[in-house]
């Protein structure tokens, strides 16, 4: 059997070996032990309820016993070895490695063995050693390939396969109906192609879709596209929905009048019904029995979970290990290190199916609208499509009141968010000011006042529970989460002046778990092509290009959760609020985008099987 037991320089897959308890004149033997991290507990109990609660639980230092003999050396080797022992054994930190046959090893980070835990047999020529190690053993780092963020909610994951027609994807993932599809070169609205759309001129309706794609009851997705016509006329964008057998269950269309040969997008909002599990993408419907002339070019077009992946937030799934581990995330620099000064949110949820969670909600997306607050026509300054941001004029009710809001129901959305809005003012002199509100219309935090300014930002409008009333989470002693409704919303007041309020969406940031804010620094980035937000260390840092650690004047601030954390066997999904009550109208924009990679060392309890 193949067995490592060493203290090395690193945790790497090819670290300096400094000694080798394996390899002769030692031989551990079998009382040899690793010990095991215990679980410390804070009690809590009171003489007039049973029993003990456990509000905090936290594990403490492990203790490694390493018991080895010296085998066939003389008097003057014995003493060598030990001494190169015990040199290990005395420095401040260490890495222990451990392999007992398994194709992967663990490494214990140890520290200094005070003398008196260390005895020698001169006997047996043994040597038994308690040395005092950190909790967990650590598996080779992980890189997690790069995922991109973007700034605005409404740019989810892009969910079918084929939305932008290159030559080596050709027309795959796409049909038609009442006439054919196939790639065209010659026309593009990006890149090198786009999907032809060539009615037969004798069906009624002509319809070119996706494949089907899995879709999840009661959350809104978004059906986008550019269109160009060779004639004047209407066209239509949408989701069909199916259920898990494909049975057609309804569809989701919104029509626009397309100018003859202009590239025009078009979009489409919907909820998945109860029973739908699956939905194509209408990336092109006409209607009125088209001629075969009236030919229809998509390109670009894409369904997306509306504040799903990719849209402010992203999701972490298959993080090996057994317990918790913090997250390094590290991103380009440039974009956040600059005179703007921006400060980024960073939230965690990493229970329950959160999958099904939403992280921002359009102004499209409320409802029960208020007193002076109506949905406004396409606003391309504006997150989504179509009629994309509420106004709030304050006409009649200048007063503090509910302007809209949103239900959830299940259990999905069951938490403590940080309420962010991003809105805009009409000028810069009226005092306005927000207040979070429940889904059902109650207005239950505290006023915030919007800054003086008619750029477009995120404002903070503070913590919110959902639902927002008693909430015994389960059902008696069954261990059964019940169902919840529950929600979030906005009030709004205008104090003075005469100005209006525009809202666009409403982002919910987890807040329950870890939440982080980090402030950047001002002045700019240089030549420095990296930040890094290091949750093993709990501080953030900007690398120079070769590597280094920045110079003091580049210092990133955290507030909050000094590290976020990630389960095994649990999806995931971290929330990233790029610029958060930033005066600078270009640092948040939209178009905005970060590249983060995010990195971790698995942790075990004890030994790393293959794969985990």
């Amino acid at each position: 059997m193949s067995y490592d037991l060493q203290f090395v320089s690193s945790i790497s897959a090819t670290p300096t070996v400094r000694l080798d308890l394996r390899a002769a004149p030692w031989a551990p033997q079998g009382a040899t032990t690793f010990g095991m991290a215990e679980l410390r507990r804070a009690v809590v109990s009171t003489l007039m309820v049973d029993g003990d609660r456990y509000p905090a639980a936290a594990y403490t230092n492990r203790t490694i016993t390493l018991v080895l003999q010296i085998w066939d050396v003389s008097d003057d080797d014995t003493a060598a070895a030990l001494q190169a022992l015990f040199r290990e054994l005395d420095r401040p930190r260490n890495i222990l490695r451990y392999r007992p046959g398994t194709s992967v090893g663990v490494h214990f980070r140890t520290f200094r063995t005070t003398p008196d835990a260390v005895t020698w047999d001169p006997v047996q020529r043994v040597v038994t050693a308690q040395v005092p190690a950190e909790p967990f053993a650590l598996g080779l780092r992980v890189d997690l390939p790069p995922v991109i963020v973007y700034n605005d909610p409404a740019e989810g994951t892009t969910l079918n396969s084929n939305p932008f027609f290159t030559t080596s994807l050709s027309a795959s993932g796409w049909t038609g109906t009442g006439g054919t599809v196939a790639r065209d070169p010659g026309q593009a609205h990006e890149g090198t192609g786009s999907l032809l759309l060539t009615p037969d001129g004798v069906t009624a309706t002509v319809t070119a879709q996706s494949e089907l794609v899995p879709v999840t009851a009661g959350v809104v997705y978004r059906a986008s596209a550019w269109q160009r016509c060779a004639a004047a006329r209407s066209v239509s964008v949408g989701i069909g929905w199916y259920t898990a057998a494909g049975a057609f269950v309804s569809s989701t269309l919104v029509a626009t009048s397309l100018a003859a040969t202009t590239w025009t997008e078009v979009e489409a909002y919907g909820t998945a019904p109860p029973t739908a599990t699956q939905a194509r993408l209408i990336g092109g419907s006409m209607g009125s029995t088209p001629p075969g002339s009236h030919l229809l070019w998509i390109d670009e077009a894409r369904i997306r979970r509306s504040g799903g992946p990719g849209g402010m937030c992203f999701d972490i799934s298959g993080v090996l290990g057994d317990v918790e581990t913090p997250l390094m995330f590290e991103h380009g620099a440039t974009a956040l290190i600059s005179s703007a000064a921006p400060k980024t949110m960073i939230g965690i949820r990493r229970r329950g199916t959160v999958t099904d969670t939403v992280v921002a909600v359009g102004a499209e997306e409320l409802t029960g609208l208020g007193a002076d607050t109506t949905l406004q026509t396409h606003d391309g300054a504006m997150s989504g499509g179509g009629d994309n941001y509420l106004r709030v004029s304050f006409s009649t009710t200048p007063a503090m009141t509910h302007r809209g809001g949103i239900n959830w129901t299940g259990t999905a959305m069951r938490g403590t968010y940080r309420v962010l809005a991003r809105v805009r003012r009409s000028d810069a002199t009226s005092v306005i000011r927000m207040r979070v509100s429940s889904g059902g219309g109650a207005v239950v935090g505290d006023p915030v006042v919007v800054p003086l300014s008619t750029t477009t930002r995120l404002v903070d409008l503070g913590l919110m529970a959902v639902p927002s009333c008693a909430d015994p989470v389960v059902d008696g002693y069954s261990g059964v989460e019940m169902d919840m409704l529950g929600g979030v919303g906005f009030g709004a007041e205008r104090v003075s002046g005469s100005g209006t309020l525009d809202v666009d969406y409403l982002l919910v940031v987890p807040a329950d778990d870890a939440l982080m804010v980090v402030d950047w620094p001002d002045g700019g980035a240089g030549t420095d092509p990296r930040v890094r937000l290091d949750g093993t260390a709990g501080m953030g840092y900007v690398l120079t290009s070769g590597g280094a650690v920045r110079r003091a004047d580049q210092t990133v601030q955290i507030a909050g959760a000094g590290a976020i954390y990630a389960l095994p066997g649990q999806v995931n999904r971290i929330t990233w609020a790029r610029s958060v009550d930033t005066a600078l109208a270009s640092a948040d924009s939209l178009n905005d985008t970060t590249t983060i990679t995010v990195s971790y060392w698995p942790r075990h309890l004890y030994v790393a099987p293959v794969g985990s």
